[in-house]
């Protein structure tokens, strides 16, 4: 693990079926914890493991169009259609994320109209 600026140690989510399955493959005595997985010590403690509530990181970018009665420019997110909310355009699209789906605006700018 790294250790952050903070002086904590940086978690990351794993995939933890994945690391029991390449645990097997090692494991000397592979034929005993195929029948026996419940007597398996490295899987029991992976298992005993504190879990996270995650949801997937998406990537996104403004999409900058004329919108509303005057047709004035708007930001949209790619990723939910929204757009970005009260404000000037240039202002919007400095935000770093989309405050309707939490997208991360690190895509690029497409100008529409």
């Amino acid at each position: 693990m790294k250790e952050r600026r903070d002086g904590a140690m940086e978690q990351r989510l794993i995939d933890a079926n994945a690391l029991k399955k390449a645990l097997c493959k090692v494991c000397g005595i592979r034929h005993y914890c195929k029948s026996h997985d419940d007597d398996c010590w490295a899987k029991r403690r992976i298992d005993e493991q504190p879990t996270v509530d995650a949801a997937p990181v998406v990537h996104a970018y403004w999409i900058i169009k004329p919108h509303g009665t005057y047709d004035r420019l708007r930001a949209f997110c790619s990723a939910c259609g929204k757009h970005s909310g009260i404000g000037g355009i240039v202002s919007n699209q400095k935000k770093p994320y989309c405050p309707n789906c939490g997208a991360i605006m690190d895509g690029k700018e497409i100008v529409d109209g």
